[in-house]
């Protein structure tokens, strides 16, 4: 995996927070600024752990990274859906966008708990 700078790791971490933040204020009074706020906070998110990418040989870190770099795919999206459950425009009226942030989230947290393993078996099995 490519390493991000310290930097990197704050913009990263304020960014999966940031939405988490806005995902908690979509039902509030401030829900019309929700989904650009979301939107910018996921585009960061997934260009930061695009910037990491692996450069390895091995096949099953690969696949991870590419699951990983899906699921941001789905939450950047997912801020599209959040603009038309907020602004009730067809076809997304209400909460469908839980669904595409349930994918995303589901995709990070599987990448999020294999990854580490895969690379710490790539570099035992280095040595």
């Amino acid at each position: 995996m490519g390493k991000l700078s310290k930097l990197g790791i704050m913009i990263y971490d304020a960014s999966a927070v940031l939405m988490t933040l806005c995902l908690l204020l979509v039902q509030s009074s401030w829900n019309r600024y929700v989904p650009y706020v979301y939107g910018v906070a996921s585009l960061v998110f997934f260009v930061m752990q695009y910037r990491s990418r692996y450069r390895g040989g091995n096949i099953v870190v690969r696949r991870l990274q590419r699951q990983q770099l899906l699921g941001g795919v789905f939450l950047v999206i997912a801020s599209a859906a959040i603009w038309m459950g907020v602004n009730s425009v067809w076809p997304l009226r209400h909460n469908e966008w839980i669904v595409v942030v349930t994918i995303g989230a589901w995709m990070e947290l599987y990448t999020a708990f294999r990854l580490p393993k895969e690379i710490e078996k790539e570099n035992y099995d280095k040595k």
